[in-house]
């Protein structure tokens, strides 16, 4: 089988994964494995396995897959392998090997892209995720700090990571920090940049929403835990309303991709 047959079975097995068809993606994954013909062939099947362990809660399986992907890759390990790697282990709570892969791939990411480019601003999050892990708190929030501020530095590029980013300090600043006022702060941000982004009718009535539904979702449930910790009861169980709303809606949306 010719390499673009490989590709071609990886980018349907990757399809099949997206629309959360994980039967699917392993049978397709098996057919590529037969048809690997180089190392990194190898470690891409491995690396796709793994992401079918991950959407199906096997981390320790995964974090097999993954290590093994690394060894055949060898140095020209791509950034995903090394993030999906520290994703995984953060969910087995290995913070301090987590750290050293999501080290790595921000390192990758900056070789190829640039320390300032999104895709790096982004990954900061996960390395914040296990510092916390670890309980290295001042370390983590100069992180997420970081990040933020490399996305304010950018003003529009990519105004859906830089909510995300917003986002994730300010539930650190709850969670982590206790410290509600500044959450909201955060928050208030995030969604004056969603707002800015959705598509409005001449009259002002909203179209469509300016980032997807999953993402408005973590917005909404933030808020209303933030707003419940200041006591502001009401306005939190009007928020809760609003996130099952878009919860649904979410679910819904998968399920016609998943149709379609």
């Amino acid at each position: 089988m010719s390499a673009g047959e490989f590709d071609e079975l990886m980018k349907d097995a990757s399809w099949a994964l997206l629309q959360g068809q994980l039967e699917e993606a392993s049978a397709v994954y098996a057919d590529a494995e037969r048809a690997a013909s180089t190392a990194a062939h190898r470690a891409q099947v491995l690396e796709g396995r793994a992401n079918v362990l991950i959407k199906q809660g096997k981390f320790e399986e995964a974090k097999h897959q993954l290590k093994a992907a690394l060894d055949l890759f060898g140095a020209s390990a791509p950034p995903s392998t090394w993030g999906n790697l520290g994703f995984t282990l953060d969910k087995l709570g290995e913070f301090d090997e987590a750290l050293l892969a999501h080290r790595n791939c921000i390192a990758s990411h900056e070789a190829t892209d640039g320390a300032e480019h999104p895709r790096t601003l982004r990954k900061l999050g996960d390395l914040a995720y296990s510092l916390t892990g670890l309980g290295r708190l001042d370390e983590a929030e100069s992180v997420l700090q970081k990040m933020v501020h490399g996305f304010e530095s950018q003003p529009g590029r990519e105004p859906l990571w830089h909510a995300k980013a917003l986002s994730s300090l300010g539930y650190f600043y709850l969670r982590s920090r206790h410290d509600p006022e500044a959450a909201l702060e955060c928050l208030d941000r995030a969604e004056n940049l969603r707002d800015a982004c959705a598509l409005r009718s001449r009259t002002g009535k909203i179209l469509k929403e300016g980032f997807p539904a999953t993402f408005e979702a973590d917005l909404v449930s933030n808020r209303a835990e933030t707003v419940a910790a200041l006591g502001r009861v009401e306005e939190a169980a009007q928020l809760r309303a609003r996130w099952e709303l878009l919860t649904e809606r979410s679910q819904e949306g998968e399920r016609l991709l998943r149709e379609g």
